[in-house]
């Protein structure tokens, strides 16, 4: 069962890392705006976390080498939730960029090492359940929570601008 609720957890990050990835995409007009940037330079929250999940992947994999994997999960994890103060409090479009970047760091480190985990996590048998479980997540913070998430953003918009 202990197995099982640590499986439960990174499924939780995947929803958590995604939905955060790809929030900005549905609020890109508003940010825009909100910044006094173009919606085009806008567009840079959604590639710089790319980008820098690319550069973080290859280094992650090697830096990590015999750290428990728990540790550094519970570390992205904390990254992650870093990025996301650093977005919601950025006073200006620059500090926006940094917190996104942070976000590209984590996520890069954190699916290097969250679907290896899967296997580990569980008994050998149940290894394709912990992934697809892993996955789930995925598909969730994509259904789900990016549409959710972009449809309370706009609605607070709405209440803020009243």
């Amino acid at each position: 069962m202990p197995a099982w609720l640590a499986v439960g957890s990174v499924t939780v990050g995947a929803f958590a890392f995604v939905t955060t990835e790809f929030l900005p995409v549905g609020l890109l007009p508003q940010i825009a705006q909100e910044f006094g940037v173009t919606p085009g330079t806008a567009g840079l929250m959604v590639t710089i976390p790319g980008v820098t999940a690319a550069i973080s992947a290859p280094g992650m994999m090697l830096g990590a080498g015999r750290v428990d994997r728990r540790y550094i999960l519970l570390i992205l994890s904390a990254l992650l939730l870093s990025s996301n103060l650093i977005s919601a409090f950025a006073p200006n479009f620059a500090v926006m960029l940094i917190g996104r970047a942070i976000l590209g760091a984590s996520l890069g480190g954190f699916w290097t090492l969250a679907l290896a985990a899967a296997g580990r996590l569980v008994q050998p048998h149940e290894a394709a359940r912990a992934t697809a479980m892993i996955l789930a997540g995925v598909t969730f913070a994509t259904v789900i929570g990016v549409p959710f998430g972009t449809f309370i953003a706009n609605l607070a918009s709405c209440i803020a601008f009243r």
